[in-house]
Parts: C-alpha cells; sequence; structure tokens
C-alpha cells in the first residue's frame, strides 16, 4: 500500500514484527515508512518506523489527532490513547486492504 493512502491520524494495525497485532495511530511519514504510536510503549516523542507494508490500513481516523499535528502541534500520548481506544470500540477493525503481510505470503 502507498504511503499516500495513508492518513495522519489513522489506526493501523501491525502485521509483522514482534508487536504483530498491536494497534497504533499514525503520526508521521518517512517513506516508505508511516511513524506510529500507541501513547503507552510508543509515545508521541518516541514513534516506531513501521515499514508500510507490515500495516494494515483500519477505517478509522481521529481528526482531532491528524489536525494538531498537521498544524506544526504535538499531541499527548493521552490523546492517542483516547484515540486508539475510540478505534477499538468502533469494531474498525475491518483492513482496508486486507489482514496478511504481503512479504508473508
Amino acid at each position: 500500500m502507498p504511503v499516500d493512502r495513508i492518513a495522519l491520524g489513522q489506526a493501523v494495525r501491525s502485521l509483522a514484527g514482534r508487536d504483530r497485532g498491536r494497534l497504533y495511530l499514525v503520526v508521521g511519514f518517512s517513506p516508505p515508512y508511516v511513524l506510529v504510536a500507541d501513547g503507552r510503549d510508543r509515545g508521541a516523542g518516541r514513534p516506531k518506523k513501521k515499514n508500510v507494508r507490515h500495516v494494515g490500513v483500519l477505517k478509522f481516523v481521529d481528526e482531532g489527532v491528524a489536525a494538531m499535528i498537521a498544524g506544526g502541534g504535538k499531541t499527548t500520548d493521552r490523546e492517542i490513547r483516547a484515540a486508539l481506544k475510540a478505534a477499538a470500540g468502533t469494531g474498525s477493525d475491518a483492513d482496508e486492504e486486507g489482514v496478511s503481510c504481503p512479504s508473508k505470503m
């Protein structure tokens, strides 16, 4: 999946690596990678760099967090955790691009 199909503040699920299955929020881009945070182990100040092929994109986008990051502001770990809790509660676990990692096929 190209990086341009992923938005700031969008929820993603890790498909590969030791963090497989965990939910993250996209907080930045460094093509071909996305910078993701979960507000706990990986906070906004120390995001994880994930290959775009190793994340499953969910339909949930937190517009408040996205606007704050796009405007040059900083988001807090508390806001990221709240957004991920909302993403998990909406039942938006259906990936747009499938659930398998292309490198594992």
